[in-house]
């Protein structure tokens, strides 16, 4: 790993990635000065790992698919918003750094409308659900990701929670899910969500926007441990939250 202040011209990354450096498998850029993405990265075939977290890379070029065993592409805290397909994706990142709450602060990334595809998909999936081209296509698709554990929602609107539901359903190893509403004020709706047997080892929940209610199966949800309510407005007592045996954390932020 290299360190922030380290700066990678193209003459240091040629002798970096030199013909002796072709059977890397794991590659650690994580806060260099990059801000293009290095072509020379695409020559490395046997790479399985690769970490630009932190750097200011914006596109992810189309040339990435000859790294065919490529599972693990880590750009938290990046610009990128677009990718090609990949197994694993870790990708989350700050429009600035924050110094209050607020949903414009987040974004993830435009994803494809086969994203379904990715069925390997196990790590993170950051993606905006906001998409007036493919209308709900990506929501639908996610439920295909069964092995996903992690998932964050951002720019989700309220036509788009029956979608949603009906798509988190079928993630059986999910673990942790955070949904961000388009803005503040618009409503979050969680209230078509069954119960499945799976949904009960689901630990983090964060639906950050305004909820008309508490959704009916959160108090279900044995194994939860944290729960963020974020500009909720929510009015209800959530005295049905106190049975929850596991829970050690539950925040309130902008609730009324």
């Amino acid at each position: 790993m290299l360190g922030e202040v380290d700066s990678l011209s193209k003459l240091s990354m040629l002798v970096l990635l030199g013909d002796g450096s072709r059977l890397l498998t794991v590659l650690d850029l994580s806060g260099t000065l990059l801000e293009t993405f290095p072509s020379e990265v695409v020559k490395l075939l046997h790479l399985t790992y690769l970490s630009l977290r932190g750097t200011n890379v914006k596109i992810i070029p189309k040339s990435i698919g000859k790294l065919q065993k490529l599972d693990t592409l880590n750009l938290k805290n990046t610009y990128v918003n677009e990718l090609p397909q990949l197994l694993h994706l870790l990708l989350y990142h700050y429009k600035e750094e924050p110094t209050y709450f607020s949903l414009n602060n987040e974004s993830g990334f435009k994803a494809p409308a086969e994203i379904g595809n990715l069925s390997s998909l196990q790590e993170r999936c950051s993606i905006e659900a906001n998409d007036d081209v493919n209308e709900s296509i990506v929501l639908r698709e996610l439920g295909k990701l069964t092995e996903l554990r992690i998932l964050h929602i951002l720019k989700l609107r309220r036509k788009d929670g029956r979608v949603l539901c009906s798509s988190l359903e079928k993630l059986k190893n999910l673990r942790s899910l955070v949904v961000n509403a388009t803005e503040e004020a618009e409503i979050i709706d969680l209230n078509s969500l069954s119960l499945p047997p799976h949904l009960d080892f689901l630990g983090t929940l964060a639906p950050e926007g305004h909820l008309q209610k508490l959704p009916d199966r959160i108090p279900s949800l044995n194994n939860l441990v944290r729960i963020y309510f974020r500009w909720s407005k929510l009015r209800a007592d959530v005295d049905p939250l106190q049975g929850l045996p596991n829970l050690v954390m539950l925040e309130i932020y902008e609730s009324i």
